[in-house]
C-alpha cells in the first residue's frame, strides 16, 4: 500500500477588463497575464467511490425488473479489486462484490445482477455505494438519484402554469425541485431554475414573464454565467396521445 504526492493546479486567464477591481485594459489580448494556484496533497492509497447512478431513469414504463447500473471510480493511488458495491431503494439494500480490478484514476461501469421493482407508479430514491476495506475517505463513497414511475396523462388539454412553482436559488448547481408538471432529472449537471423579476445577470433573460407581463410572473431559465458546459434536462410527464387526432405542443 502506497501514498502518492499530487500537485493540483488551477489556471486563470485574463481576457478582458474587470478581472480585478484595480485592473484596467481595453479589448482582448493574446498576451494576457496568467495566474496559477497550486497545492500539494497526499492521494490516499485506497479510495473508491460511486460517481453516478446511470440507470434506472424516470419514465412511464418502468417494471419489476429494472436494471441498476452505476459508475465506480478508483480515487486512490493503488489498484483496487474484490470490494462491495451496493444500492438501496424503499429500505431494501442490495450488496454485491465487484471482482474486477480498477487502476488508479479509472472509472468502470457496474450493473447489479439483482434488479429493482419499480412497477408501482410513484417516486423512488435510489442510493448506491462502494465499500472498500482501508478506505478512510467517505465523502465520495456514495451517490443518490430520484426516479419517478409516472402515470401517462390521457385527459386533454394539458396546461402547465409555472406560477405554481417556487422560485429557486440562482447559483450554478443549486437544486430546483419542480412539482407541478415538468421535472428536473437527476441524470444531468444542473437544474432548470424558476425565477421572477429578471435574471441576476443583466441583459441575459426576461424582465417579465410571458403570460402576465409583469415582474411577479415566473418563468424557467438556465444561468450560464459562471456555469459553462453544463447539461440540464427538463422532463415532462408521460403523455398518451394515441386517442388524439393531430395532437400538438404549444409553448
Amino acid at each position: 500500500m502506497t501514498t502518492q504526492l499530487v500537485t493540483s493546479s488551477i489556471y486563470y486567464n485574463m481576457d478582458a477588463a474587470g478581472i480585478c477591481t484595480n485592473t484596467s485594459i481595453s479589448g482582448t489580448t493574446n498576451d494576457r497575464p496568467n495566474m496559477q494556484l497550486s497545492t500539494d496533497y497526499q492521494m490516499a492509497a485506497l479510495d473508491a467511490g460511486v460517481t453516478a447512478i446511470v440507470s434506472p431513469s424516470t419514465g412511464c414504463q418502468l417494471d419489476s425488473n429494472e436494471q441498476v447500473s452505476i459508475n465506480v471510480k478508483n480515487f486512490g493511488s493503488d489498484p483496487i479489486s474484490n470490494f462491495i458495491v451496493g444500492y438501496e431503494y424503499q429500505g431494501t439494500p442490495v450488496n454485491e462484490i465487484y471482482s474486477g480490478t480498477i487502476l488508479s484514476g479509472n472509472t468502470v461501469s457496474y450493473t447489479f445482477s439483482t434488479t429493482a421493482n419499480l412497477s408501482v407508479p410513484g417516486n423512488y430514491s435510489i442510493n448506491a455505494w462502494a465499500i472498500l476495506f482501508g478506505d478512510s475517505i467517505s465523502q465520495n463513497d456514495s451517490a443518490e438519484i430520484q426516479v419517478s414511475h409516472d402515470t401517462a396523462l390521457t385527459a386533454f388539454p394539458v396546461l402547465y402554469d409555472i406560477s405554481s412553482e417556487a422560485v429557486c436559488f440562482q447559483t450554478c448547481g443549486s437544486p430546483c425541485p419542480l412539482t407541478a408538471f415538468w421535472k428536473n432529472t437527476g441524470n444531468d449537471d444542473i437544474d432548470w431554475t424558476v425565477d421572477a423579476g429578471g435574471t441576476p445577470t443583466p441583459n441575459t433573460g426576461p424582465e417579465v414573464d410571458h403570460t402576465n407581463g409583469n415582474n411577479t410572473g415566473k418563468y424557467l431559465y438556465l444561468a450560464s454565467s459562471g456555469c459553462p458546459n453544463k447539461e440540464a434536462i427538463l422532463l415532462s410527464p408521460c403523455i398518451d396521445m394515441s386517442g388524439l387526432s393531430n395532437p400538438y405542443f404549444e409553448f
